[in-house]
């Protein structure tokens, strides 16, 4: 016998007293940044992810489709890149699959 990941979920939610809509929402305030959301509007439908907090949101069609651990830094040639264009590297950043990237730094610069 195999568990839904939906069959998880209400576990959580009805056993466990997990506040989903409080998760939602905590989630939402991560991502749905300004620099985000226009990002959001410049990718349209194509898939893209946010690094934040050290975790990566994976974003499809405006949705957050998974998340997984991972760095919310970029590779030093990326950091040297945001450098270049006024940034010093950020806490968010957002990159599609074809690879543009934006990156939110210390002064709201870095934007490639």
């Amino acid at each position: 016998m195999k568990i839904s990941d939906h069959v998880v979920l209400r576990y959580m939610q009805r056993r466990l007293g997990v506040d989903v809509d409080a998760v939602r929402r905590e989630i939402l305030a991560t991502v749905n940044t300004r620099r985000t959301r226009r990002f959001l509007a410049f990718a349209g439908e194509a898939p893209w992810r946010v690094r934040a907090d050290g975790m990566v949101y994976c974003v499809r069609e405006g949705t957050v489709t998974t998340c997984y651990v991972g760095s919310d830094r970029f590779s030093p040639e990326r950091k040297r890149r945001a450098s270049r264009h006024g940034g010093e590297g950020g806490r968010v950043a957002v990159q599609s699959r074809a690879g543009m990237v934006a990156e939110a730094t210390s002064r709201g610069q870095g934007r490639r």
